[in-house]
């Protein structure tokens, strides 16, 4: 197959995994709004510090280093195999050892609890990490497609049922320990990948010195991630914690979930050609060529229907918190932006860079939260709006110009163009929903609505044929 046929059917399958995934979690997610309190919340966020860190340290490190590197032994991928095996089981005794001193900091006894469960998740990933790698680097995304889809479907059950028993912030991470054992189950059955017992530390250092990097970068980039949620708590309290988190989880989750979507195709496949600049290049422009109208789209119609999704999604304890709602959709448009960067960086071996970029950008988001908290919690999202903005023209010039020669014009404007398509619909769509009382709002939304869409369709055609494989000759190439 060429890379454009790989590219394309990875997509496809990931697609069609990860979307049946996010509409699982987002239902359950949903569910779990109304079954368990905004305290048991708060106590998963908090929970949520350290566990996303530990789980992508696994899941990002050598496992990127597999792909990254195209040549790779048998010996060493049983020695690696090994390696994450027992970094799983040495992090699940680090978050046991982490939920007494948590709980210390925080007032909060049940973190104890919490953690020492939640460290579970991490052994479980440890031991299929390595066949999970091998996977995505064969872009043989059928099958953790449909490890994915099953894992999703089991977990939400068991979700709803351990919340009707009333286990209140052990379901969350229960919850995600039945997927990931689900999944790694599956995959590590699907895949042909069979350890020996034998370890060779031989041949293993560049794998651990890109896993090094990766490791740092993750750590830091954990660090960017999880400020907001430690000042927030710290000193806004547990209620505006609960409700920021719920809003956060659930309206950046899809942005993010897209984003990984297409990540984890691209990532091997701009690992394929990482030493074709040119190439790469246009790849990339394509890749957020295509994923930033999306983005902008969707959380645009998300900001101009705010005063009813926030009451719709949330229940009672959302509808006060409207601008709150649109600051976040805003804050996940400029997100987008900078996620793809680092899978980019991690392609062609430069995944250190995005760990300075990151050492640069924690202070400024530091001085950012601190400047908002006296504005209460809607002053603190528009406060790291602004430094996430500064975050995107520094990472420009600081990575894509020098390493990839990235023109500052193409760069900028595909960044800018879906946003000035989209800003006059925005504008037309809030007005019309501020005006709308009554029966007339839901009306106003469903016209919003299908204007959007309507418009979206005709302007971004190219959008919806990377889901399509035509035959040759009839479109351009991605690259």
């Amino acid at each position: 197959m060429s890379i454009r046929r790989d590219f394309t059917t990875g997509i496809r399958w990931s697609l069609l995994g990860s979307v049946f995934a996010a509409v699982v979690a987002l239902v359950q997610l949903l569910v779990m709004a109304r079954l368990l309190s905004s305290t048991d919340f708060a106590l998963f966020a908090l929970v949520n510090l350290v566990l996303p860190l530990f789980m992508q340290l696994i899941q990002s490190s050598l496992h990127s280093a597999i792909i990254h590197h195209q040549s790779v032994t048998a010996a060493q991928l049983t020695s690696l195999f090994w390696l994450n095996l027992l970094g799983g089981l040495a992090l699940a005794l680090l978050m046991a050892l982490a939920g007494p001193l948590m709980a210390w900091l925080f007032r909060a006894p049940a973190l104890s609890g919490l953690y020492a469960f939640s460290g579970l998740i991490l052994a479980v990933l440890g031991a299929s990490v390595t066949s999970r790698a091998l996977l995505q680097k064969a872009l043989d995304f059928s099958r953790l497609a449909l490890a994915q889809a099953l894992a999703s479907l089991l977990s939400f059950g068991l979700a709803v049922w351990l919340a009707l028993a009333g286990f209140g912030a052990y379901v969350l991470p229960a919850a995600l320990l039945a997927r990931y054992t689900v999944e790694g189950i599956s995959i590590v059955l699907l895949s042909p990948f069979r350890p020996a017992l034998q370890f060779r530390a031989a041949g293993l250092r560049p794998f651990l010195r890109f896993g090094g990097f990766q490791s740092g970068e993750r750590l830091v980039s954990h660090a960017v991630g999880q400020l907001d949620t430690v000042l927030v708590g710290k000193f806004l309290g547990m209620e505006a914690l609960g409700i920021y988190d719920l809003m956060k989880r659930v309206l950046i989750r899809p942005s993010n979930l897209l984003s990984e979507l297409v990540e984890r195709v691209a990532f091997p496949t701009m690992a394929r050609i990482q030493h074709r600049q040119g190439i790469l290049r246009r790849f990339y422009l394509k890749m957020i060529g295509q994923l930033l109208p999306i983005n902008y789209w969707a959380y645009g119609l998300g900001f101009a229907l705010a005063p009813l999704l926030s009451g719709w999604l949330f229940g009672p304890q959302g509808a006060p918190y409207t601008g709150l709602f649109r600051l976040i959709c805003l804050y996940a448009m400029l997100n987008s932006i900078t996620n793809p960067l680092d899978s980019l960086l991690a392609a062609i071996g430069r995944i250190g860079h995005w760990m300075y970029i990151s050492l640069a950008y924690l202070p400024v988001l530091a001085l950012a939260i601190w400047l908002g908290l006296p504005f209460g919690i809607s002053g603190t999202v528009a406060a790291i709006l602004l430094a996430h903005l500064a975050l995107v023209g520094f990472s420009f010039a600081s990575a894509l110009a020098p390493l990839l020669k990235m023109p500052a014009k193409a760069y900028f404007g595909a960044l800018a163009r879906p946003a000035v398509h989209v800003a006059p619909l925005v504008l037309a769509g809030t007005l019309l929903l501020e005006w709308a009382k009554g029966p007339y709002a839901l009306i106003a939304a469903v016209v919003t609505a299908l204007a959007f869409a309507g418009l979206f369709i005709m302007l971004y055609p190219d959008v919806f044929s990377v889901i399509k494989i035509r035959r040759p000759g009839k479109r351009k190439a991605l690259w």
